[in-house]
């Protein structure tokens, strides 16, 4: 399966996070209002199928954004993100040790940003 979009600015280099136990955890956290998380990699290999609840934090709230089950062994590819990200917002994951998260992020241009700023 692939999917094709256009994002204007450039792919931040990954900075896979391996979840170390089942409390929620940061994964991502935008230092200005130009990040969008195009798409998110779960994969799983803690040894066990877990649940894994992903999260986009506002500043003030937790919004559930994916609910699921993996097996252990296996990789999930949300697809349908985009999350467009302000200074402060952070995508959130529980799950279980050993998962191991990846948010595949890509920058905009100041000024194409700042004509499309929602909030």
């Amino acid at each position: 399966m692939s999917i094709s979009a256009l994002f204007l600015g450039g792919l931040e280099r990954p900075a896979p996070v391996v979840l170390s136990g089942t409390t929620t955890e940061d994964v991502y956290e935008a230092a200005d209002d130009y990040s969008t998380i195009a798409t998110v990699s779960i994969a799983n290999q803690s040894g066990a199928s877990a649940t894994v609840e992903c999260y986009f934090y506002d500043g003030s709230t937790d919004y559930t954004v994916w609910v699921g089950s993996i097996d252990d062994d296996v990789t999930q590819v949300l697809t349908y993100t985009p999350l467009r990200l302000l200074t402060g917002h952070k995508l959130r994951v529980k799950g279980a040790s050993g998962i191991t998260v990846t948010p595949f992020v890509t920058r905009h241009h100041p000024n194409e940003a700042a004509s499309n700023r929602l909030g």
